[in-house]
């Protein structure tokens, strides 16, 4: 699976980040709302169970990425930098 090898590929350290993630629901003649929404709150996982902070990038969606944060249990205050680019 694409998460594991990424997981794999985080273990020397030299990752310090995650980003950009988000949704973009303005463009989902390329990918589907729910399939964003699923790959989004993976990312999230990952990041979070890394303790790595997230760089987002949403369009439109800028409350419903705070609320995936929150449906996680992904303490905002915690992570180190979130930079909100809203379209």
């Amino acid at each position: 699976m694409l998460l594991e090898d990424i997981q794999d590929c985080m273990t020397d350290g030299k990752v310090v980040a995650l980003g950009e993630l988000g949704l973009d629901y303005d463009r989902i003649q390329f990918c589907d709302i729910e399939t964003q929404k699923a790959g989004f709150l993976d990312q999230l996982r990952l990041a979070h169970q890394n303790g790595l902070p997230i760089f987002f990038h949403s369009r439109n969606t800028e409350w419903i990425c705070m609320k995936s944060c929150c449906s996680i249990k992904i303490n905002l205050a915690r992570l180190s930098y979130i930079d909100l680019m809203a379209h």
